[in-house]
């Protein structure tokens, strides 16, 4: 059982361990203070205090946010040291942060990024030292530690599962910051449009629920120009990321079902069939290419580093024409639109591929809507 009381202790007890799960446990701590941060606006004008908190969160998200996809194997020394430098730029440039929190969040990315492993050391524990202290110097709460305690535990026997864990385990959020996490509440959803992403992204580390590792992996790695243009900017792109995901996710339910649907009409694969176009016979390739090509260019243009617009317009517009030509086959009724699909295809090819669409609707108009969505993100 691990019990720690004093940063000594953290020390002895990472001793010989990784630098993830030095990193992690660091992260942790880091993540349970960062509600501290509401006290900056302390004593300051409601401008003043909304720039100040503002200018600290944008750092102090990016920060944790990547020592904490370090722990998960996921970010470079490179970036690592350019956010510990660009962390401590925050604080040296006027932002009014409390000390302990900039030390805490501080101090886990400089775990991350330091080469030694006796800094490695020195900074993790720092992180879980500061913790558990607020700016009086009075001790904000023994669960601090207890949590870090219970993070070691954890950490000895899976590393990998520990972001998915309670961030403070079963017990409550100490007062002092449970009530700078409702504070901070109330500034986020003055601007939903800002914070959204990160309200979600907080709440999932207290929750043990994180958001998809690859979506936080996108965001560490918007460059840093943009991230110099502020917390506003940052959130345009993040709208961007986070369309692409779903557009791509849908894609891949739409691919699912085109294959095991097509698979099952004609006897192929018993209980197992096949779930993924390339893994499919050319028999069932054959019938669901007509409804998949249009899926197949929009995923396309998701892997693009600069999607273009118009033909994702385009595609859109081309799936929107053959789900309406669906509907009306159904009805018995075709419009000139859907008379002129029906035209190319030839009457047989028709039939069969309006079937097809009438067993994976559904998935076919939910990447139509999200491949709308992440046209309207990308113009």
């Amino acid at each position: 059982m691990v019990e720690f009381e004093s940063e000594e202790d953290v020390r002895e007890w990472l001793e010989g361990r990784p630098q993830e799960v030095a990193v992690a446990l660091a992260t942790r701590a880091a993540l349970r203070l960062l509600p501290g941060i509401e006290f900056s606006r302390t004593g300051l004008d409601k401008s003043t205090a909304t720039i100040s908190l503002k200018t600290s969160l944008h750092s102090l998200f990016r920060s944790v946010l990547t020592s904490a996809l370090f722990a998960k194997g996921k970010a470079n020394k490179t970036v690592l040291e350019a956010q510990a430098s660009a962390t401590y730029s925050v604080v040296y440039s006027g932002a009014n942060l409390p000390y302990y929190v900039f030390n805490a969040s501080v101090a886990s990315i400089r775990a991350a990024a330091s080469s030694a492993t006796a800094d490695q050391i020195r900074h993790a524990a720092d992180a879980v030292f500061q913790s558990t202290w607020r700016s009086s110097g009075e001790p904000i709460d023994p669960r601090a530690f207890e949590a870090a305690s219970h993070d070691a535990e954890l950490i000895d026997v899976r590393t990998s599962e520990l972001f998915e864990k309670r961030l403070w385990h079963d017990q409550p959020i100490p007062n002092v910051l449970e009530d700078g996490l409702a504070r901070l509440a109330t500034f986020w959803k003055e601007d939903p449009d800002t914070w959204d992403f990160w309200r979600r992204w907080y709440q999932g580390f207290l929750d043990g629920t994180p958001l998809p590792w690859d979506l936080q992996e996108a965001v560490a790695l918007i460059p840093d120009e943009d991230w110099e243009r502020g917390p506003e900017r940052i959130a345009e792109l993040i709208r961007e990321i986070e369309a692409r995901f779903a557009l791509q996710a849908r894609i891949d339910e739409l691919e699912r079902s085109l294959v095991r649907n097509e698979a099952q009409r004609l006897g192929i694969g018993g209980n197992n069939p096949p779930e993924a176009i390339e893994a499919a016979p050319p028999e069932i390739v054959r019938e669901i290419t007509i409804v998949w090509d249009p899926a197949s260019t929009l995923r396309a243009e998701t892997e693009k580093e600069f999607p273009d617009a118009d033909v994702i317009e385009e595609t859109a517009r081309s799936l929107k024409t053959m789900v309406a030509a669906g509907r009306k086959w159904t009805g018995g009724k075709l419009d000139a639109g859907s008379e002129a699909f029906v035209k190319r295809l030839g009457q047989r090819s028709a039939d069969a591929t309006f079937l097809l669409l009438a067993s994976v609707h559904p998935q076919v108009q939910a990447v139509l809507d999200a491949a709308i969505k992440w046209l309207q993100s990308l113009v």
